[in-house]
């Protein structure tokens, strides 16, 4: 019997089995008492009360506290943190207004919530306090910088410099912190070959001193959380300059001419404003000549002659007012010459050869003429037009003014007369055919022959030129 107990392994294995199956059955049976740790957490109280005093809270380590329950072994697995509530109340706490600070919380005695009932014993392991950093909230306003990206269509234009956000602040709360770690707001735009007016909305980003960005990384809030950008598209033009004169220079000066420093300009502006627009006119009032005696510079900012809704391309000075256009105007001093007309230059108009004499008293007139040296160096007695009307007149002696005709820029200064004697034509008698012969004779002399050659002319011209 001892020999087949000892050699039979299947009897064995029975016997191990019969043991641990009775010892499961004393165990569940008795159900002994049984401990087990918790570490439940810590609910804060009270935290916005205390953000409405402008301070937020860290909590140092970790806010749980640990708790030893004791309960039966069976039951001890229906039993977890949830079945407790401890909490700390934040309203009590001080701050300082200008530094962070680390303050002691005390937290209540834990609160069986649930499994009451199945929970023998617990008691508190760990301190009644827990350590609390408060931090200031502050506020800070930011100007939304508008980050322009891509390009418009061509002949169309957008001025990059001159972009608003709506609203142009955002107002940004948070720790001082965090907030202090802000550089600025910024809202990235994106046009692709854009012809028209573009909307854009969005949430802007916030980026650090070093142009990161940091709206991930912190934790503030942002009112409003959107801006819209509108970006206004322009078409672009070149637009000729011109200008007028007014006034006249100093007597004994003339206005010769002007010269722009720029001959055009580009502008921007709405399409069917441009479409309308061929020109940049200067008005006369801004150019007055009065009084002038030397040549002068006007300095004009080109912004001021601008229609409304129509700007420059381009802004080339600081002022802001756009490229300064400079016109130089030119004044001369006159310059005045005598010239010497024969009466072979002069054409007589209206002379009745038929009934009347003609006797002149002058074989020349000296007039007086002014104008630019340019003018007066190209100027020749064969361009002077000069006409004496003897339509009207009458025997007796008479004094008759001689129209001038001269080229454009010249003016006469003086006037020229013809002194001329005009008798009837007597009826031939044997004497007086004789006489009227002689009188006819000189008469058709002093008409058909010149009482100067041309050269004699132009060397008299010399003689009496004067500046």
């Amino acid at each position: 019997m001892k020999k087949l107990l000892i050699n039979n392994i299947l009897l064995k294995i029975l016997s191990a089995f019969a043991a641990i199956l009775i010892w499961l059955l004393v165990i569940y049976n008795l159900n002994p008492m049984d401990t087990k740790i918790l570490h439940v957490p810590v609910t804060m109280l009270n935290a916005d009360k205390l953000q409405e005093r402008g301070f937020a809270y860290d909590i140092v380590g970790e806010a749980k506290v640990e708790i030893q329950v004791k309960a039966r072994r069976r039951d001890m697995n229906q039993i977890t943190e949830k079945d407790f509530k401890i909490e700390a109340d934040l309203d009590y706490l001080q701050g300082d207004e200008e530094n962070s600070m680390q303050r002691r919380c005390q937290i209540s005695h834990p609160i069986v919530v649930s499994h009451a009932d199945i929970i023998e014993d617990f008691n508190k392991k760990s301190d009644d306090w827990i350590t609390i950093i408060l931090e200031n909230i502050i506020t800070r306003k930011y100007r939304v910088e508008i980050e322009a990206m891509g390009t418009t269509a061509d002949d169309f234009i957008f001025n990059k410099d001159n972009l608003t956000a709506i609203p142009e602040e955002v107002t940004i709360t948070g720790r001082k912190s965090e907030v202090d770690r802000i550089y600025k707001v910024v809202y990235t735009v994106e046009l692709k070959d854009a012809n028209e007016d573009v909307i854009f909305k969005g949430k802007p980003r916030i980026e650090d001193s070093a142009h990161n960005n940091i709206t991930d990384q912190i934790h503030v809030s942002m009112t409003p959380d959107e801006v819209q950008v509108c970006i206004e598209v322009y078409q672009k033009k070149t637009l000729p300059i011109v200008f007028e004169t007014s006034g006249s220079p100093a007597p004994g000066y003339l206005f010769k001419g002007a010269h722009c420093s720029h001959t055009s300009v580009d502008v921007i502006g709405l399409k069917g404003i441009l479409s309308q627009l061929d020109q940049i006119v200067i008005p006369a009032t801004a150019l007055n000549l009065d009084g002038l005696t030397a040549n002068k510079e006007f300095k004009l900012h080109i912004k001021d002659y601008l229609p409304e809704r129509v700007e420059l391309a381009n802004s080339e000075d600081q002022t802001g007012q756009g490229p300064v256009v400079i016109i130089e105007v030119e004044i001369e001093k006159k310059k005045q010459l005598q010239f010497r007309l024969e009466l072979k230059n002069i054409s007589m108009i209206g002379r009745n050869l038929q009934d009347y004499t003609y006797e002149f008293e002058e074989s020349f007139i000296v007039i007086e003429v002014e104008g630019s040296a340019e003018d007066m160096k190209s100027l020749q007695v064969e361009n002077i037009i000069a006409t004496a009307n003897l339509k009207q007149l009458g025997v007796g002696r008479h004094e008759v003014d001689v129209s001038i005709q001269l080229p454009d820029g010249i003016v006469q200064k003086s006037k020229g007369t013809l002194r001329v004697k005009i008798e009837p034509v007597v009826e031939p008698t044997t004497k007086a055919i004789e006489t009227q012969e002689e009188s006819s004779t000189q008469a058709t002399s002093l008409e058909t022959q010149p009482s100067t050659s041309l050269d004699e002319t132009t060397q008299a011209e010399s003689e009496t030129h004067t500046e």
